[in-house]
């Protein structure tokens, strides 16, 4: 069949489909006990029972579906930014500066005010990488160009041109690519970090400009830095041991690298178009002569050193590095003065204003980003601080730092009285066994060979103690770094976001930890929007930051520290379960860092610079094409130099309500978190609805690869757990305790909700999590599991083999016990979802998603492919009991969708072939040699095959999925 052909089938079934569960929907209002997604599942399965409708045409019907959530996604996207367009971010960028060149009044301000306003870093942009690489580098860049509506060279996309990218599209394997390694994420990263660096280039080109034209004699004087620009990719060893240090090594010289080969070739396109036209004076070319040479011979060293490192971390060759790097430190590069020196006094002697501005604009990159791509972001986790130094201070394990706070507090302080420094070689760290004194020494190791001049930021996961927090300075001060990286405590469990200001507060009383704070200039924490959701519920975790947050300001102020920066990391992922709000771009950003924390801090006299996440493939397509890259660059950049704004909202003039408020939703997260059917509901198909998206595992290093139903979310990790409730169909969540709480008093909501901007995009992001659940795809999932469903099926068609398959089906389920725990949640959640729709109704507030009946046919679409696959199960044949996996294994990996290893398993006990011998002579006759009617070849064709078929449509019906939510988990 032609391809043409068979769109037109599938557009032909999805519009049947499509209609035949608005039929549904229509007859549900009458019989509101019928179910139209269960219903559509129900009907699909019968065509597939009857031969009316085959496994080829649903993949087809599933491709095309998949196709219009690209486009959907793209859209979405698009309206996300409020539209992309280049020139209009230029003029908005200029008028941008040229307010900051005057004073209220219109006047000019002194350029040394100026300056001091652009020689800041005021937001800054982390690259952080965990599993939701949910599609192809291929698709990742169509999607980018559809939302940038422009192509690879920025050209506006006509009509033809858009079409032929979603052509493409419809015919890219949607879902995460195979065999995905921390070396494609790091490359990806590298890639979106270019574009990001571009963007950043493009802006300081207007902001020269702008400056030009008001301080003609001095603006060549500046050196604007803005925005950071960092990566934890590669270095990031939170819950993952695959990561080795010579790993995390590479991937620092592989930044070098490519960031002083990034520097080179400006140079010489400097130096090249200086010399076309005669500007070359002697002066600027003996100065960038001398640039030039020290890159071409950094780039070479780096090179060199890249190779040696790829031959092997055993002793000999580790030895051999270390040697080389040793010998050749004294004509490293590896102090970014000795690029600004020269490239100062180029810039003064270029005559030409354009080279001059070409030169500016290096020399602002040299400053902000030094000998990387992007600023190392290392991170590991609090209990490898614990583990680190637990003999030191007599600890026991890790629940006693609570108990006996005081005390460890003492004895740290006393290791840091006595502490001098250690020399450390590449030696030391191959010998270490504890991770994160091995981090400290690699860092060192950085410090000494790499980069001098820039820090590098120390993340501390689930920090709960400041003892934590003076382990990591000790390790610190030990190995002689304490003046170069940046503790960074992360607040995300319910104990650090409820006592996150406390654990800064005794960490400040610390001497030794005042003073390195004021030493740095800076105070450095990370708030964890991801995981925070998926402790206390989205909606009170980002209440519980704002808390801590404001919190913090009081600190700072009660320790006289106004005069230092405050950096805060905010981490969340593109997903609303996890921190991104959907509403714009503008929302994002406010959702974050509300308005009012702006303020509190601005009264406050403290300067705080804010960082953002842009995580994994989800993240990465905000930086995948240049025009997208400056969007988003332009409007982090309005958002940190716009005024700050006076805040008046009722949520915060009511501190009763909104305590109240936040209490209670938190209560009702923690409640459903804690029910032990929420953690069968997330065991139930596990990670098996989506391919593997990311290098690093889903769960935490100490769980089980068990299976089982019973979960709790703890061993989850967040992109997982979230992925688990989008791809069931209700994003609990973000949802859960909110209708709850507003039902006890709704008068006083709405006359809240009315006051506070706050409570609003609040209540937005739950709206849109609303608009993109369904209780029903939810039921239909339960309904699945229903024993008495499937006799009522069987009863309807007695005397056939798909009849008899129910009936063995729902014996089968009978022992499962799932339909009861998910009829339970199902209560719960309608509950609650019934409340938020009346407030939402009374609110006036529209349902933010148009995508729902969409949605809808895909769950039903999946929930039919699942049938089926249990209906397979039914006919799996018994096989003698293998070494380390029985029969009743192989039926439990299939109940839970990890098809490919349980079908695995069945092909080697049923093979298709018999095995071929060729030379026959064994020494004695045989009459009998098995043949051809021997094999199992009808299993492969009638199961395995369907099975791995089947699997394929349930899976490409996630990737649809996440198209439509716009991320993964």
């Amino acid at each position: 069949m032609q391809k043409n052909q068979i769109s037109t089938n599938a557009a032909t079934l999805a519009e049947t489909l499509a209609e035949t569960l608005r039929t549904y929907r229509s007859s549900a209002v009458a019989n509101p006990l019928e179910n139209p997604v269960q219903r559509l599942a129900l009907d699909i399965g019968g065509r597939l029972g009857r031969g009316n409708l085959s496994r080829t045409d649903l993949g087809e019907l599933t491709g095309l579906l998949t196709a219009r959530a690209f486009d959907y996604r793209a859209r979405h996207m698009r309206d996300y930014f409020g539209g992309i367009d280049p020139a209009a971010d230029d003029a908005a960028i200029r008028a941008l500066f040229e307010a900051q060149a005057r004073d209220a009044a219109g006047n000019r301000i002194a350029f040394d005010m100026f300056r001091a306003k652009v020689e800041r870093v005021l937001i800054g942009v982390v690259f952080t990488a965990h599993p939701t690489f949910g599609m192809s580098q291929e698709l990742s860049d169509i999607l980018a160009m559809l939302a940038a509506d422009r192509d690879v060279a920025g050209a506006p996309l006509d009509d033809a041109a858009r079409q032929a990218l979603l052509d493409r599209a419809a015919s890219a394997r949607h879902g995460a690519p195979p065999g995905i390694s921390l070396a494609m994420e790091e490359a990806q990263a590298e890639r979106a970090i270019a574009n990001a660096q571009d963007a950043l280039a493009r802006i300081t080109v207007i902001l020269l400009d702008v400056a030009a034209a008001i301080w003609p004699d001095d603006w060549h004087k500046l050196t604007p830095r803005m925005v950071s620009l960092a990566t934890w990719v590669g270095y990031d060893i939170d819950g993952r041991s695959d990561i080795s240090w010579t790993a995390t090594l590479s991937a620092r010289l592989l930044s070098a690298e490519r960031q002083v080969a990034r520097y080179l070739a400006s140079v010489q396109d400097v130096i090249a178009r200086l010399s076309a036209t005669g500007q070359l004076n002697e002066s600027a070319d003996a100065n960038l002569r001398l640039t030039e040479s020290r890159l071409v011979l950094a780039q070479q060293v780096l090179t060199e050193d890249i190779a040696v490192l790829s031959t092997g971390d055993d002793v000999d060759n580790v030895r051999r590095f270390n040697r080389r790097l040793a010998e050749s430190r004294s004509t490293r590069l590896i102090d970014i003065a000795d690029l600004i020196q020269p490239l100062t006094r180029a810039i003064e002697a270029v005559p030409e204003a354009a080279e001059r501005a070409a030169l500016v604009r290096l020399r602002a990159a040299v400053t902000n980003l030094g000998l990387a791509t992007a600023q190392p972001h290392m991170r590991l986790n609090a209990s490898q601080i614990v583990n680190a130094i637990r003999h030191r201070v007599g600890l026991d394990n890790e629940g006693e730092l609570a108990a006996n706070r005081r005390a460890y507090l003492r004895t740290v302080n006393d290791l840091l009285d006595e502490a001098t420094v250690d020399s450390v070689n590449f030696g030391s760290i191959l010998a270490e066994p504890a991770s994160a004194r091995r981090l400290m020494m690699l860092i060192a190791q950085f410090v000494k060979y790499i980069d001098a001049a820039n820090p590098v930021r120390f993340l501390i996961a689930e920090c709960e103690s400041p003892i934590i927090v003076l382990g990591a300075l000790y390790f610190a001060r030990r190995f002689g770094i304490d003046g170069d990286i940046d503790i960074s405590p992360l607040f995300e469990t319910p104990a650090a976001l409820q006592n996150g200001h406390e654990i800064i507060d005794q960490a400040l009383d610390n001497a030794h930890y005042r003073r390195y704070v004021q030493a740095r200039g800076r105070l450095c924490i990370q708030m964890g929007f991801s995981d925070a959701g998926r402790y206390l519920g989205q909606v009170p975790a980002s209440l519980a930051i704002e808390r801590a947050r404001v919190k913090l300001a009081e600190i700072l102020v009660r320790h006289d520290l106004a005069g230092i920066e405050i950096v805060i990391f905010d981490t969340h992922g593109e997903s609303i379960g996890r921190g991104a709000h959907p509403a714009s771009f503008a929302d994002r950003l406010d959702y974050a860092y509300p308005p009012h924390c702006r303020t509190v801090f601005a009264r406050a006299g403290l300067s705080i610079r804010q960082e953002v996440s842009f995580q994994g493939g989800d993240g990465y397509v905000f930086f995948s094409h240049p025009a997208l890259a400056y969007a988003t660059m332009t409007r982090l950049l309005l958002r940190a130099l716009e005024s700050t704004p006076t805040v008046e909202d009722a949520l915060y003039s009511d501190t009763d309500f909104s305590l109240e408020f936040f209490l209670k939703v938190k209560a009702c997260n923690e409640s459903l978190f804690e029910n032990p059917d929420y953690g069968r509901l997330l065991g139930i198909f596990g990670n098996n609805l989506l391919p593997p998206t990311g290098s690093r595992v889903s769960r935490r290093q100490h769980e089980s690869a068990g299976r089982s139903d019973a979960m709790h979310p703890s061993q989850l990790r967040a992109i997982p757990h979230n992925a688990a409730l989008q791809q069931l169909g209700y994003l609990a969540n973000s949802l859960t305790g909110i209708g709850r709480t507003i039902s006890d008093d709704p008068d006083r909501f709405a006359q809240i909700f009315a006051g506070s901007e706050r409570l609003r995009r609040c209540i937005g992001l739950a709206a849109r999590a609303q608009g993109v659940s369904s209780l029903d795809a939810f039921a239909a999932y339960a309904a699945i599991f229903d024993p008495v469903g499937w006799l009522r099926q069987s009863a309807v068609q007695p005397g056939t083999a798909r009849a008899e398959q129910m009936r063995r089906l729902a014996t089968l389920l009978s022992g499962v016990g799932r339909h009861d725990v998910l009829n339970r949640l199902q209560q719960w959640f309608m509950e609650d979802a019934l409340a938020l729709d009346d407030a939402l109704r009374a609110a006036g507030v529209a349902e933010m998603a148009d995508c729902r009946p969409a949605l809808e046919l895909l769950h039903a679409i999946r929930i039919a492919a699942i049938q089926e696959i249990f209906l397979l199960i039914t006919r799996i044949p018994r096989f003698s009991t293998q070494p380390d996996i029985t029969i009743e294994d192989v039926v439990t990996e299939l109940l839970h969708l990890d098809i490919e290893p349980a079908v695995a398993v069945l092909q080697s006990a049923f093979p298709a072939e018999i095995r071929q011998l060729g030379d026959m002579s064994f020494g004695e006759p045989a009459s009998y040699m098995p043949g051809g009617d021997q094999s199992y070849a009808s299993e492969h064709r009638g199961l395995f095959t369907p099975l791995l078929e089947y699997h394929a449509i349930v899976r490409q019906v996630s990737a649809a999925i996440v198209h439509y939510l716009g991320a993964v988990g």
